[in-house]
């Protein structure tokens, strides 16, 4: 009701603190898509305050993370899916699977092994994060597919195409 009552000022900017959180999930998400619907209509700027990475990423176009009141990354919620600057931002966007590596030669050894692995820093030490997601496949494999069609959402990209006759 308070929310209402200050959108109906025509506000340019909008400060919300978790606003949400007292309710059940399916409300939740009704309220907020209908709020960021209005807010994207309306050209208003939401600042926004969650520790809820999936309506963060879903319903951004920007994210600030913020620890003990440093800023640790900025981007958009594709970028920091794709490019997590630190463990920080990683486990803020659901990966939990870190490896440490160390540079040897040409090559990184890894818990399974060396593997040659192009990064842009000249670091001697990483730690490489692998997405829960990630399909490992044998560059020797035999599969193709044509990807019909990509597109970003929540925290995944979504790839649609063809592969032989059948659709994927």
């Amino acid at each position: 009701v308070f929310l209402a009552g200050e959108l109906i000022r025509n506000p340019r900017l909008i400060l919300l603190d978790e606003p949400f959180t007292h309710l059940d999930p399916h409300t939740r998400k009704d309220i907020l898509k209908a709020l960021f619907t209005y807010v994207r209509r309306q050209n208003l700027t939401l600042l926004w305050v969650t520790h809820d990475m999936n309506e963060a990423t879903r319903f951004s176009d920007r994210i600030v993370l913020i620890q003990h009141g440093k800023i640790e990354q900025e981007g958009t919620p594709e970028e920091l899916i794709q490019r997590p600057k630190n463990i920080f931002a990683a486990q803020f966007v659901a990966y939990h699977n870190f490896f440490p590596v160390k540079k040897s030669g040409s090559f990184w050894e890894t818990p399974w092994g060396k593997e040659k692995f192009e990064f842009a820093s000249e670091a001697k030490e990483a730690i490489l994060v692998i997405p829960d997601t990630a399909w490992l496949i044998d560059p020797q494999s035999s599969f193709k597919m044509k990807v019909e069609e990509q597109f970003f959402r929540d925290t995944l990209w979504t790839v649609i195409g063809e592969a032989g006759e059948r659709s994927i």
